[in-house]
C-alpha cells in the first residue's frame, strides 16, 4: 500500500491534483461570483455581475462565432521560445532540460548540435534582406471618452443630507455643492454668479452661458437664500453671490484657487459632483438636449456616453 507524503501533518497534493481542483474552482466559484469590477457604473441599482453573465450580455450585444481549436491551435496559443538543442539538452532560463536516450534517434538526439533550418534574422542579414515593420508608423488613436471617477447614490444622499440639514456646513459649500449635484454647476459658472442672474419670483438663476436660466428645486433655493443670507452679513457693494473677506472690498470675483478649495469639506472634488450630475443626464436623455441646455458643444457631451449599452437595442431574452 502506497502512502502519501505529508509535511508537517498536512496533505501534499500533486500538480495533476492541484490543477484539476483550480478548473474547478475556476468553473463552479468564480465564473459564478458576482465582481465589483462588473457592476454598471452609470446604473447604482443594478446588481453586480458575474464573469458568466458578463459574457453573456456581451455576446448579446456582439455575437459569437464558435470555432473548436485543434491540437496545433493550442499548441500555437502556448509561449513560444526558439533555442538550441546541445549535447547538455535545452538550455532555458536557468534551466537544463534533457532526455537521456540510449537510441541515437530517439528523444532529443536527432536535434543535437544540429541546425534546424530556419532562417531568422542573421539569414536575413546575409541576405541583405530589409525588415521592415508595417505598424511602425502607426499610431492607435485612443477614444475620446469619460474616464473619471462619480459618485454612487448613497454617496449622493449623503451630500443631499449634509448640505440641506447641517447648519454647520459653510453656506458657500452648501450652494456650490448643491448646483453641482443637481444642476451640474461648475466652478467657473458658480465664480461668476451675481445676485442680478437670480429670479426670486420664478426661483431661477442664470448659470454662466446657458442660453435660458435653470429652475432650481425647493432644496436648492433653499440653500442659496442661505448663502445670500451670509453674504447680508458682510456690508458689501461686490455684486458677486460668492464673496470672500478678500474680494468684499472690491467687484471681483472670488479666485479660482478659492473655489478649488470650497468643497475640501465634503471630501469629493467640484467636477467629481458635476461629471455625476453629466453622465446620469446623458444616458437618460438625449445628449444634444443636454447640450442644448448646458450651452455645451454637442460633440463634448458625447465623451459621457462610453461604455453605455441602450436595452432597448439588445435582442429580446424572452422571446
Amino acid at each position: 500500500m502506497r502512502v502519501r507524503r505529508t509535511v508537517d501533518g498536512e496533505r501534499l497534493w500533486t500538480l495533476a491534483e492541484l490543477d484539476d481542483m483550480l478548473q474547478q474552482w475556476i468553473a463552479l466559484e468564480w465564473q459564478n461570483k458576482p465582481h465589483p469590477e462588473l457592476a454598471d457604473p452609470y446604473d447604482a441599482y443594478l446588481p453586480e455581475l458575474t464573469p458568466n453573465e458578463m459574457y453573456a450580455a456581451c455576446v448579446a450585444v456582439d455575437g459569437y462565432l464558435p470555432i473548436p481549436l485543434t491540437r496545433d491551435d493550442y499548441l500555437r496559443l502556448l509561449p513560444t521560445a526558439w533555442v538550441g538543442v546541445s549535447t547538455q539538452g535545452i538550455r532555458f532560463k536557468n534551466r537544463t532540460y534533457d532526455n537521456l536516450e540510449r537510441d541515437p534517434k530517439k528523444g532529443l538526439n536527432p536535434c543535437r548540435n544540429t541546425r534546424s533550418g530556419l532562417r531568422g534574422k542573421r539569414f536575413a542579414r546575409s541576405q541583405k534582406m530589409l525588415l521592415v515593420d508595417p505598424t511602425r508608423e502607426l499610431v492607435a488613436k485612443e477614444t475620446n471618452s469619460f474616464r473619471g471617477q462619480t459618485l454612487a447614490l448613497d454617496q449622493q444622499r449623503e451630500l443631499f443630507r449634509r448640505w440641506t440639514t447641517d447648519s454647520h456646513v459653510h453656506p458657500h459649500e452648501a450652494v456650490m455643492g448643491m448646483l453641482a449635484l443637481l444642476h451640474g454647476a461648475s466652478s467657473s459658472e458658480m465664480r461668476i454668479l451675481k445676485t442680478d442672474d437670480i429670479d426670486q419670483q420664478a426661483h431661477t438663476v442664470r448659470l454662466g452661458k446657458r442660453p435660458h436660466p435653470v429652475p432650481l428645486d425647493p432644496a436648492s433655493w433653499t440653500v442659496l437664500q442661505r448663502c445670500l443670507a451670509h453674504r447680508e452679513a458682510w456690508p458689501t457693494s461686490n455684486p458677486h453671490v460668492m464673496v470672500t473677506k478678500g474680494t468684499k472690498a472690491g467687484r471681483s470675483p472670488a479666485s479660482t484657487a478659492y473655489l478649488s478649495h470650497v468643497l475640501d469639506d465634503c471630501g469629493y472634488p467640484p467636477r467629481m459632483i458635476r461629471s455625476t450630475r453629466l453622465v446620469d443626464l446623458v444616458n437618460t436623455m438625449d445628449p444634444k438636449l443636454v447640450a442644448a441646455a448646458f450651452g455645451m458643444d454637442p460633440q463634448a457631451t458625447l465623451v459621457y456616453l462610453s461604455d453605455h449599452i441602450d436595452p432597448g437595442r439588445l435582442p429580446d431574452q424572452h422571446q
